[in-house]
């Protein structure tokens, strides 16, 4: 592919059009450019170093993380093998409606837990600012036509993703151990050690990768 073609797919590519970042990323991965200067191109800032890390690790993990950014910079072999987004790309639109400058990453579904029922996200001012901040949009008085209801605004959730992160996944492990141990937990659908031993594992996760990011950065060791 020529410079001046790369040039017409980056001109072309719009966060709010899929297809066109996705072949915008691919031209560019083929070109020789890493991750970073992938991401750096497509949304004009660059990513904090847990963005990298949690790209090999999180977004596999779990199923509800965002189409866009991790579908550019996605390993051939775990690239959507469609041209078209899955169902979280409605909500990512609602988002840049919202304000464009968020950069959504991830979905975190428990209602009861801090930060969960929520879309989180970056923000471009903060990423060329230098920071990690992550911004959450509530969806809990969404309906079945918007995820977000009108007057919906970013709410500011802490300094980066894994801390949010790790306060999410301690906050599921406080309910998980209160139900456990609470006397009326017997019968079906009870909560067992093993619910508990779970959800702490889940803690752990994050806190290793917390280890990890601190001592090696992005590019630490690749196994869970």
């Amino acid at each position: 592919m020529s410079g001046l073609e790369l040039a017409r797919l980056k001109a072309v590519a719009s966060r709010s059009d899929y297809r066109s970042m996705v072949r915008f990323a691919v031209a560019l991965a083929e070109h020789g450019h890493d991750d970073r200067a992938i991401i750096r191109m497509c949304y004009g800032v660059d990513c904090p170093d847990e963005f990298f890390m949690l790209s090999r690790h999180h977004w596999q993990r779990y199923a509800l993380a965002t189409n866009l950014p991790w579908q550019l910079i996605a390993p051939p072999q775990q690239r959507r093998q469609s041209p078209d987004p899955d169902s979280m790309w409605r909500v990512e639109l609602e988002a840049y409606a919202i304000d464009p400058g968020l950069v959504p990453i991830d979905y975190l579904e428990d209602d009861y837990a801090e930060y969960g029922s929520a879309l989180i996200c970056y923000h471009l001012d903060e990423l060329a600012a230098g920071r990690s901040t992550i911004f959450g949009l509530d969806d809990r008085y969404g309906d079945h036509v918007r995820t977000f209801p009108p007057g919906t605004v970013p709410e500011r959730y802490g300094p980066s993703w894994l801390a949010v992160l790790h306060g999410y996944e301690r906050d599921k492990l406080r309910i998980v151990e209160e139900h456990y141990a609470d006397l009326s937990n017997r019968g079906f659908g009870s909560i067992e050690r093993k619910d508990v031993e779970k959800q702490l594992a889940e803690v752990r996760f994050v806190e290793e990768l917390q280890v990890r990011l601190a001592i090696f950065g992005a590019d630490g060791p690749a196994d869970d």
